[in-house]
Order: C-alpha cells, then sequence, then structure tokens
C-alpha cells in the first residue's frame, strides 16, 4: 500500500481495448498510432483506493505509455503516478499533450520534457493535385512497394497487414506509369472513428512535392468514407511535417518525452 492509499499491482498482462475504452474515449483527441502500438504490448498496472480500482498505467520497458484516472475517483494524480514510479521502477513516460491527466501527472514528478513528436489532429480544405495517379495496393503490388518503402515498414507481415485488415488501406501512388509513392491509412482504435495517414516516398522522386499530394490524397479518400483523418511525425522528420502542413494539417499538439533527470 502506498503510504497516501493508493494500492499498485503489477499484473503481468496487457489489456485489451475494451478495458482501456473509457481512457481513449475520454481525451479530446484520438490516440496517436505509435503509443497505440507501444500500448499493446505494455504491462497492465492498477491502481485501487478505498478498495474499488481508481485507475491505471500501462508500462513498457520501463516507460509509462499510457496513464488514466476515472473521473469519479477523485484521487490525487501525482501521488498516483508517484505510486507507479516506485512501483515499477519507471525511468520515463511519452504523453500527448493534449491528455492532461497524464501530462499534470508527469509535470509535477519534476523529470526533464521533451518534444519528440508533432500530432496533427485538424486540418482544412486544402487540395493538392500534382497529376499522380492513386492505386489501391493488393498483394501483387509488393515488390514495388517494398521497392520504395526504405525502412517506411518494419516488415513484410506489416505491410500485408495494411492489405488484408478491414480498416486499413495501401495506396500506390504512379507518375507517367512510374511507382513514384506509398500511402497508408489504419485505425487506431476501434471506440474511435479516426484514422492515422500515412506516406513515404521514393528517394529519387523526394523534393518534388509528391508527399504533399499523397497526404491530400489519403485526407480526401478519409473524408469520403466518413472517417477523420489524423497523422503524426517525430521532430526531426522535417519533410513529412512539410507535407502534412502543405496539405492543410495543423499540429497543435506534440508528442512529449518525460525523463529522470541523469
Amino acid at each position: 500500500m502506498d503510504p497516501k492509499g493508493i494500492k499498485v499491482r503489477r499484473t503481468n498482462t496487457t489489456p485489451d481495448e475494451n478495458f482501456r475504452r473509457e481512457c481513449l474515449l475520454h481525451r479530446p483527441y484520438a490516440q496517436e498510432s505509435y503509443l497505440e502500438s507501444l500500448a499493446s504490448e505494455a504491462e497492465l498496472i492498477e491502481l485501487e483506493c478505498d478498495g474499488a480500482r481508481c485507475g491505471y498505467a500501462l508500462v513498457r520497458d520501463s516507460c509509462i505509455v499510457e496513464f488514466f484516472l476515472y473521473p469519479t475517483s477523485q484521487v490525487d494524480e501525482t501521488a498516483a503516478m508517484e505510486a507507479v514510479v516506485r512501483l515499477n521502477g519507471a525511468e520515463a513516460a511519452l504523453c500527448q499533450s493534449f491528455d492532461s491527466v497524464m501530462t499534470n501527472a508527469c509535470s509535477s514528478l519534476g523529470w526533464e520534457s521533451k518534444t519528440v513528436g508533432h500530432l496533427f489532429r485538424s486540418f482544412d480544405d486544402t487540395i493538392i493535385d500534382v497529376g499522380l495517379v492513386a492505386q489501391l495496393a493488393t498483394s501483387e503490388c509488393l515488390p514495388a512497394v517494398k521497392a520504395i518503402h526504405d525502412g517506411f515498414f518494419d516488415s513484410e507481415a506489416e505491410i500485408r497487414s495494411y492489405l488484408d485488415e478491414e480498416h486499413a488501406r495501401l495506396f500506390l501512388y504512379y507518375k507517367d506509369s512510374q511507382a513514384v509513392a506509398c500511402g497508408i491509412i489504419k485505425r487506431v482504435v476501434a471506440c474511435r472513428n479516426s484514422y492515422d495517414i500515412g506516406m513515404v516516398v521514393a528517394q529519387s522522386f523526394r523534393g518534388t512535392g509528391y508527399g504533399a499530394a499523397v497526404v491530400s490524397h489519403l485526407k480526401q479518400f478519409c473524408l469520403a468514407q466518413g472517417w477523420q483523418p489524423i497523422a503524426g511525425c517525430s521532430v526531426e522528420n522535417v519533410a513529412s511535417k512539410r507535407s502534412l502542413q502543405r496539405a492543410g494539417f495543423t499540429s497543435e499538439h506534440q508528442l512529449i518525452r518525460y525523463a529522470q533527470k541523469l
């Protein structure tokens, strides 16, 4: 039992989305796909107060990737976060700036913070057309995708997931009959109508404006299906940020890494 009356318990399990539903819906904006990939393999830490569950945390490789306190629990967020850190020995946390509960809790630890990603959750009606021809990819397109991706995909299995899953799409883009780019769409979580978009342009065609045109097409495709397009990129990926902005996306939120001071 934590000195402030909060009980924390390791579970050695990873919760399903249904367990996390209230957290995912409580935030004002959709979950970042990179964080979701970490959360899907993270360990559940349960928090209890006065004999009732009051919240939880998800920890992956000593990094807190999700933290939530139920709105009715009235638990002090600083005390709860400190209890998680003491139990798990967590050394870092990844937090979306629009997640006020986790941001406030992490800030209270006195850890160093650094912006590591840009989160795009709003956009306008900008349309960019540079004459690319979009084709919905099939398994026969694998060689062309592999020739373009340049490390964009982690594995062939990831590529196939965009071909096979119901809530995912993979596009190839052609200029003068030559494949020049790939674009992807995938639903992040089932409880929200938000679809993460991304793109990669073949190395020899970068700097041509094709990236922004691909983003523009992916945005329009999502909207035509009634889906909400979202995106994110690392702070180092200046080209992706520029393409997203040219296609009408705005980054008002960040992915922040908190870490203990060395």
